[in-house]
């Protein structure tokens, strides 16, 4: 029953996720790209992060939903994809805590009154910064590649190292150190920093994103730390585990809404950027139709709207030096036209 639950909850939650996920991580693209936050070099770290979290939605939440919520385990078709899920899939996971610690020692280099340091914050370093924690992720994890193997416990058949020393080291050391190694908070900027004001609606972006993520990874650090004293063969241990694995996804997935939330510049940059969508051009590659055709729908709703066509026909202004048709020109004079207290614009604007 307790695993039953379990396993929709994942569904249900994994699949949300994913979607809002996908759409707010590429509105923080959009956003972030923007000239007004490129001045920064932290942006740039905000852009590695949405990235990797797109990746992370499409591979290790995508792996999660499979697993948990369907039982479909892709590290069981072969020794080499049971090696590359898990390594590929912690380096993502590993990658959003690297590029946090990155953006708060951006963000102390820039605020930093010595000369030494303040070199230290610029888009070329953080270019190189991002790539290394890149290089240093998938070293780090290179060790997934070699331990984890296809291999069978009980009646079941599963893709995971062979408990042991490493298996204590991998559930409870690889996922617990990056939740500590990450809580330090830069100062805010000097007054007399031209960017002030950009800087400290960042700081408060990557401080929020730091809290999100403390409580995100808090209680699967917990449940992880307990399976040293308990068994965790238990339904309930199982139970417990795998609800409390569902929070450590959405700091992947929620970015955007601690963006919105903590700073009034990215609300205000959402806005424009809002405002600026072109409009609809599907109608283009629609078939134009006859002015009866297109009414038909109306027909029900206007008395005598057939004798209205014909008299916007008769009277409307072809032909036009604008090259409209017959009936696009009487489909501007029929919508001015009025008859009693109904008229064909007071309906559609009421359908609309």
């Amino acid at each position: 029953m307790l695993l039953e639950i379990s396993t929709q909850l994942a569904r249900i939650v994994l699949i949300s996720l994913m979607i809002l996920g996908t759409i707010r991580n590429v509105l923080n693209l959009f956003i972030f790209t923007r000239p007004r936050f490129l001045r920064s070099s932290c942006t740039l770290y905000f852009i590695a992060v949405s990235i990797n979290n797109i990746i992370a939605i499409y591979v290790s939440i995508f792996n999660r939903l499979l697993i948990g919520g369907f039982s479909i385990d892709v590290g069981l078709s072969s020794t080499i994809v049971c090696k590359l899920r898990p390594y590929i899939g912690y380096v993502i996971l590993a990658l959003l805590p690297y590029f946090y610690v990155l953006t708060c020692f951006d963000r102390y280099c820039s605020s930093s009154a010595s000369v030494i340091c303040r070199p230290w914050s610029n888009k070329t370093m953080a270019k190189r910064f991002i790539c290394g924690a890149i290089v240093l992720a998938a070293i780090l994890y290179s060790h997934m590649s070699i331990f984890f193997q296809i291999q069978k416990v009980g009646s079941d058949t599963i893709c995971y190292p062979e408990q042991g020393l490493y298996d204590s080291f991998l559930e409870n050391i690889l996922y617990n150190y990056l939740l500590f190694f990450s809580i330090y908070f830069p100062p805010l900027p000097t007054t007399n920093d031209i960017h002030r004001r950009l800087k400290i609606h960042l700081i408060r972006i990557l401080f929020s994103h730091f809290l999100t993520q403390i409580l995100c990874v808090l209680p699967f650090a917990i449940i992880t730390l307990l399976g040293m004293f308990v068994d965790r063969t238990t339904i309930v241990y199982t139970f417990v585990l795998r609800i409390l694995t569902l929070p450590l996804f959405v700091s992947y997935t929620i970015a955007f809404y601690v963006n919105t939330l903590s700073s009034q510049i990215y609300r205000r940059q959402l806005i424009k950027l809002i405002k600026k969508i072109p409009p609809v051009y599907g109608y283009r590659t629609e078939k134009l139709v006859s002015i009866e055709k297109a009414l038909e729908p109306i027909v029900p709703h206007i008395d005598e709207l057939p004798y209205y066509i014909k008299i916007a026909k008769k009277y409307c202004h072809f032909p036009s030096e604008h090259g409209l048709t017959q009936d696009q020109s009487a489909a501007i004079y029929i919508y001015i036209m009025e008859w009693g207290d109904i008229t064909l614009y007071h309906v559609l604007d009421k359908a609309l």
